[in-house]
């Protein structure tokens, strides 16, 4: 999801990659199951966040999560091919796949369009997996359509300091933040959220 030129996109589509470091500034503040985990990535677009995790946990010699993604552009099932055998994915629309598809991930992680990011949440916290995982605007937060349901299901918000570019041009015009909700507090229901800064990362590591 992009801030920048948005009116310009089709919102059910909008794709914007996730740079690599937006996941790994993340991956190193939390603490997630790999070892006989399944993970979800419920728009893998070109697989951007899988590859960014394998990568963190393969340079850390840990046993790397069983995946299993849906995506709803066929533009991109030969990405995923490289990535997942036949079994693992679905080109499909999430919120029309049957859950014994999905069965019960234990981290479920994305990057969602936007104006669907309510119902990518709903949708992944009904699965109750240990942790939801999304990657959000800051101002998620702040919109009166959304404020019930996060004052019920407050989230930890993981910032990131610096600016992402989904375009690989200029950074985007407003902060991001990783947004957890995790089974261990009722998904935000039994605490109230925190809010951690993540590091910074090098201008030559995020241009690359």
């Amino acid at each position: 999801m992009s801030s920048t030129k948005r009116k310009k996109k089709n919102p059910a589509l909008d794709y914007y990659p996730t740079p690599h470091w937006c996941t790994t500034r993340f991956l190193e503040k939390i603490n997630l199951r790999t070892a006989n985990s399944f993970w979800l990535e419920p728009c893998v677009g070109n697989c951007s966040i899988l590859d960014a995790v394998n990568n963190f946990y393969s340079t850390r010699n840990q046993t790397l999560p069983n995946w299993t993604a849906v995506e709803i552009q066929e533009s991109f099932e030969e990405d995923i091919k490289k990535r997942l055998s036949q079994e693992k994915y679905l080109i499909s629309d999430f919120f029309k796949v049957d859950n014994s598809f999905i069965k019960h991930p234990n981290v479920i992680i994305t990057n969602p369009p936007f104006n669907h990011a309510l119902e990518f949440i709903k949708k992944a916290i009904e699965l109750e997996p240990e942790y939801v995982c999304m990657l959000l605007r800051l101002n998620f937060l702040g919109s009166q359509e959304r404020s019930d349901y996060l004052r019920e299901h407050m989230p930890d918000i993981y910032v990131i300091p610096n600016r992402p570019s989904f375009t690989g041009g200029k950074t985007d015009s407003i902060e991001y933040a990783w947004f957890v909700w995790s089974k261990y507090n009722d998904y935000g229901k039994n605490s109230s959220g925190k809010i951690v800064i993540l590091e910074t990362t090098p201008a030559n590591i995020r241009k690359k």
